[in-house]
C-alpha cells in the first residue's frame, strides 16, 4: 500500500502484484504458515481425468469412421 502511495505522490513505480504475492508466500512458507491445499494438489489429476476422457473420444471417433 505504501508503494502505491508513494506512485500517487513521486511517481515511483510499486511493484507488479505478481511479484508482491510471490514475496508473501515466500515469507510464509519459511515460516511454516503456507498450507497447500487440495486445489492445488488435484490439478494433476483433473488433467489426467481430461487426457483419458480425450483418448477415450478419440478412440470412439476412430473406431466409427
Amino acid at each position: 500500500m505504501e508503494e502505491r502511495l508513494q506512485f500517487l505522490a513521486t511517481g515511483a513505480k510499486p511493484k507488479k502484484n505478481k511479484d508482491a504475492m510471490k514475496e508473501v508466500l515466500d515469507e510464509l512458507k519459511a515460516e511454516g504458515l503456507y498450507y497447500e491445499g487440495k486445489s492445488a494438489a488435484n490439478e494433476g489429476d483433473k488433467k489426467k481425468k481430461k487426457d483419458k476422457k480425450k483418448d477415450k473420444k478419440r478412440k470412439r471417433e476412430e473406431s466409427s469412421d
